[in-house]
């Protein structure tokens, strides 16, 4: 599907759907599941991540947060911390990273 994904609109909407399955799976505690369709959104981010931080801030906000939350859960440390690296840049303030050292400090 991601050769599909050639438009910003339809990739944004692929990376909001795969956010939303990984959600709905992290809430069943399929953690497994949930790190498939979490790590299919962030794959997708890559090459529009600036593009998409600054016109879909919120959604990129809670994505990260939610892989993180799932890589950790996993035990996969190195990836918690890379989504959470990317937290800590990108977030606007310091309110939004609340949740981003409450992940870090439980990994």
């Amino acid at each position: 599907a991601k050769h599909l994904a050639d438009y910003s609109g339809t990739r944004f909407e692929m990376i909001e759907l795969n956010f939303r399955a990984g959600e709905l799976a992290k809430d069943k505690a399929s953690f497994f599941l949930a790190a498939e369709y979490l790590d299919e959104s962030l794959d997708l981010l890559q090459g529009n991540a600036t593009y998409l931080w600054e016109s879909h801030y919120e959604l990129c906000l809670k994505l990260y947060c939610a892989a993180a939350k799932v890589q950790s859960i996993l035990g996969r440390h190195a990836l918690c911390r890379n989504n959470l690296k990317t937290i800590y840049d990108k977030a606007r303030c310091k309110e939004h990273k609340f949740e981003a050292h409450y992940i870090d400090m439980m990994n």
